[in-house]
């Protein structure tokens, strides 16, 4: 489909006079594919003040000339999938269902004294497995675990040098240092960067995979003050 496609969607009438007659009756429409369907449709969804208004439109027209035009006020996305199985030579990055991956790196035999000059993570995606578009946001987050199972703090952004790179790479210097100075390391959690708003998958090579030159690495540069 192309990006700015419209499509027109028939509502029964005795729906929207619900609406209006009862507003607090209206909780919205789903817009479902049918069980055989394996097409994805998205929609724009930007708004900027006077600027951009690419919202859904819904156009009630009554008797005679007039109509109504109004947006929503409200909107979201919700997907689903198969889980996909455990794998240390693969790592599945899914958005849309918020599937992520894990890596963990044993930086003790750093000093704790030691000032980290120089800390990336690179790792490889595997272009046949990944699923990708135009409208892909072609960057991975990469964000510290402060717990084995929990997300926050500092984060990082991995990109590849040119829009259709296979190699990431993330500046982590401030989460090594952390974990160099005594912060609990669970290791980093990877997000794809739309994973609420896109459908991308990312594929990465993990670390037992058979191609090994492709498997993480955290390359680390410090400085220890004697």
């Amino acid at each position: 489909m192309s990006p700015r496609e419209t499509l027109f969607v028939p509502i029964d009438t005795a729906l929207v006079h619900g609406w209006l007659g009862t507003p607090d009756s209206s909780h919205g429409i789903l817009l479902k594919p049918t069980t055989a369907s394996n097409v994805v449709y998205g929609f724009t969804s930007i708004y900027v003040p006077g600027l951009i208004d690419d919202r859904a439109e819904l156009i009630v027209h009554f008797s005679g000339s007039d109509s109504l035009v109004l947006r929503p006020t409200q909107d979201a996305f919700v997907a689903t999938a198969p889980q996909p199985s455990p794998s240390s030579s693969m790592i599945f990055i899914q958005a849309g269902v918020a599937d992520r991956g894990f890596l963990h790196f044993n930086v003790d035999s750093i000093p704790r004294s030691a000032s980290i000059t120089f800390a990336s993570l690179e790792f490889v995606r595997n272009s046949s497995l990944s699923v990708r578009n135009e409208l892909s946001i072609d960057s991975v987050l990469v964000q510290i675990l402060l717990f084995p199972d929990s997300l926050g703090g500092t984060s990082a952004l991995a990109r590849g040098a040119t829009e259709n790179d296979s190699i990431f790479t993330a500046d982590v210097r401030n989460i090594v240092q952390q974990w160099v100075t005594g912060k609990p390391n669970y290791g980093v959690a990877l997000r794809a960067f739309g994973e609420f708003t896109t459908l991308d998958r990312f594929v990465i090579h993990g670390r037992t995979s058979s191609d090994t030159i492709s498997r993480p690495a955290l390359r680390v540069t410090y400085s220890v003050v004697r």
